[in-house]
């Protein structure tokens, strides 16, 4: 039995097996492709997200079955289906605030492109399960009772408090090198909150950008550039994790290799400079 994929300018069409799926330009709202640097993606993937009946559904192509389909796709992206790139484009601070959480969203098989998503009653409940899974957070007053506490370093302040440090000691050496990777940890969540607070709906998008640019203006004089900042970040998940970072097995090694793997790819969040100035743009 054959198998195949065609994208038109209206539809996708999918043969699989003898089985043929055709989906309406209309009820596909994100197309993207997953490299193979997560425990479940084997090659090279392209997801296809649609609406079905009122349903949020995916459909996933690996090249294992279509070999050399993610580059079509990524073509097509950038020509017939460019709208759907469009739909995520975004102003370069919003693109900075996807940067800081965009290891967590390929490690979550999400599209780093996207800031929230797309506003669909299924996907608001299935990220609400998430947030609930992940944080305990069983509303939006609990997500948001905890922003200012990341803030404010909930970590650091946990870990000064453990050393003996008295709140307003300068640090220095060793120690002022883990409080900012602490601070790495602390700020990079809360934007990965906002990020989800958004998806929820339990955040306005100027409530979730304002919290990410109130984090910004604290990340971006601690650390000279993404390499340094990853580099924090990391660290501080795989203590927070008790993982080895050099463990092939561990969730913490699985997100240092996002970073390496897509830092080589032509196109990848951390683009956008380190050191761009942010500002209210949206």
């Amino acid at each position: 039995m054959r198998s195949y994929v065609a994208f038109f300018e209206n539809a996708v069409v999918i043969e699989l097996d003898g089985v043929r799926d055709r989906y309406e330009a209309g009820d596909i709202y994100d197309i993207f492709v997953k490299e193979p640097v997560v425990e479940d993606v084997t090659s090279r993937t392209v997801e296809l997200d649609f609406v079905e009946e009122g349903d949020a559904n995916f459909y996933e192509l690996e090249e294992e079955t279509f070999p050399g389909l993610a580059a079509l796709v990524e073509q097509s992206l950038t020509r017939e289906w460019s709208h759907i790139l469009r739909q995520w484009d975004y102003p370069v601070t919003v693109n900075w605030f996807l940067a800081c959480c965009a290891v967590v969203q390929i490690s979550s098989e999400r599209n780093w492109r996207i800031f929230g998503s797309p506003p669909l009653e299924a996907r608001v409940t299935d990220d609400r399960r998430v947030l609930y899974e992940s944080w305990g957070f069983h509303n939006g007053r609990d997500l948001v009772k905890m922003l200012p506490k990341l803030l404010a370093g909930r970590a650091v302040k946990k870990w000064r408090k453990q050393q003996g440090f008295d709140p307003e000691t300068v640090l220095t050496g060793e120690d002022s090198a883990v409080e900012r990777r602490l601070w790495a940890w602390d700020l990079q969540r809360l934007i990965w909150l906002a990020n989800l607070g958004l998806a929820c709906q339990y955040l306005t998008k100027d409530e979730a950008f304002e919290w990410c640019l109130h984090a910004a203006a604290k990340l971006q004089p601690l650390f000279s550039g993404w390499d340094e900042f990853m580099d924090a970040y990391l660290r501080s998940y795989a203590e927070w994790a008790d993982e080895d970072l050099t463990d092939p097995n561990s969730e913490a090694f699985c997100r240092a290799q996002i970073y390496q793997h897509y830092t080589r790819l032509p196109v990848h969040p951390w683009q956008v400079s380190w050191d761009q100035p942010l500002a209210r743009q949206w």
